[in-house]
């Protein structure tokens, strides 16, 4: 990347904790945030194990009357939002002009607000149907409810993938990423939200970076709405780009963090495409959703912040439930717990639905000021 980029916050809401130190430790230490749904859940009767975010008050973030017309997903990006700027300690409007804050939000949309509100359709016809129904589900809502709240004026947009998936695996260790048994993702509900700086703009207001966002790649397979390509070329490719655009070397990077979703023809193709770049030089890999579940839009930030913090303190977390390693998907896995190794370069990857590939890399902060964790 051209000019310094600085991650100088973090604000996370998972299945395992509504902190960057409590969801760090859990996939370090394997505390799963999966569980079978909770009795009168919607999805009691559909889905046996997934992973469910907290409950949260909305009027934490909104007013009563607001509260009460939007959705799950908005109400978590606005929490992940808040906590995001409170970490970073940045005020739109007195810290930055308003007009130089941008906002880009990846989701999936209200399909809570969407479904209950085709129960009621069906219940007590259409005069039943919420009148804030659009404005509930639409995917745009999460970045535009933050920009509102924060009164952020600059750019802004939502990033939605066509991304519907379930699955349905009994069982303690129902996602196991690379393991000979896998079988299927289980899903998460989560949010992420990082506060992106000018590295000269951080060290002029005095602020403490987490990591240099270094380079990035974006490919896509073009070739099956949910398979891969079997060699992981889209792939493979997407993770060279993010290296030449890091200016670094296969060899430099210290922990690759998995899309690892538990699939059997995901796992491999990313396998394939990781030993395609690196070759025998393979970094240490894990992935973190046999802890959390697959959030769909939301992982990609909550990876990346588990990259950063194994960055930043020398501990690598494990793929948990890799009892079994498939041969065919063999790479440095780190297993059975972390791994102490200092690294100084990152990687994470996101491939979704419909071949969109992405690969991230971070490197140590270059601002004056580091986080200390």
């Amino acid at each position: 990347m051209t000019e310094g980029v600085v991650v100088t916050g973090m604000g996370l809401v998972t299945p395992v904790g509504t902190s960057v130190a409590e969801v760090f430790d859990a996939l370090c230490t394997g505390r799963s945030g999966l569980s079978r749904p909770p009795e009168g859940h919607p999805l009691a009767a559909s889905v046996d194990v997934a992973g469910f975010g907290p409950e949260i008050d909305a009027t934490t973030v909104l007013p009563a009357t607001e509260a009460r017309v939007v959705d799950r997903y908005v109400v978590m990006a606005l929490c992940a939002a808040r906590d995001a700027l409170a970490d970073a300690g940045l005020v739109v409007g007195r810290d930055v002009d308003p007009y130089r804050v941008g906002v880009i939000v990846s989701g999936t949309g209200g399909l809570a607000t969407l479904e209950a509100q085709v129960v009621i359709r069906t219940q007590r016809g259409r005069l039943g149907v919420s009148p804030y129904l659009l404005p509930g589900m639409l995917p745009n809502m999460g970045a535009a409810r933050i920009a509102i709240k924060y009164g952020i004026q600059g750019y802004s947009s939502s990033i939605a993938t066509a991304c519907a998936a379930g699955a349905q695996s009994i069982g303690e260790a129902a996602s196991r990423p690379f393991d000979r048994r896998r079988n299927g993702l289980v899903l998460g509900e989560g949010a992420g939200v990082f506060v992106l700086e000018r590295a000269a703009h951080a060290d002029a207001r005095g602020a403490a970076g987490y990591a240099d966002v270094l380079g990035w790649g974006a490919t896509n397979d073009a070739h099956h709405p949910t398979t891969p390509r079997p060699d992981g070329s889209g792939a493979a490719e997407c993770m060279r780009r993010a290296l030449s655009d890091a200016g670094i070397a296969g060899p430099d990077v210290g922990y690759l963090n998995a899309h690892g979703t538990s699939t059997k023809l995901g796992d491999l193709a990313e396998a394939t495409a990781i030993r395609t770049v690196f070759g025998t030089q393979s970094p240490p890999v894990s992935s973190s959703k046999a802890v959390t579940g697959h959030m769909l839009g939301a992982s990609g930030v909550v990876e990346s912040a588990a990259s950063v913090m194994a960055m930043l303190h020398g501990l690598l977390p494990p793929t948990h439930n890799l009892d079994d390693p498939d041969p065919a998907c063999e790479l440095d896995h780190i297993r059975k717990g972390p791994r102490a190794v200092e690294v100084d370069h990152v990687m994470s990857n996101s491939f979704g639905f419909g071949g969109h590939n992405i690969s991230l890399v971070f490197g140590r902060p270059s601002t004056r000021h580091t986080r200390t964790v």
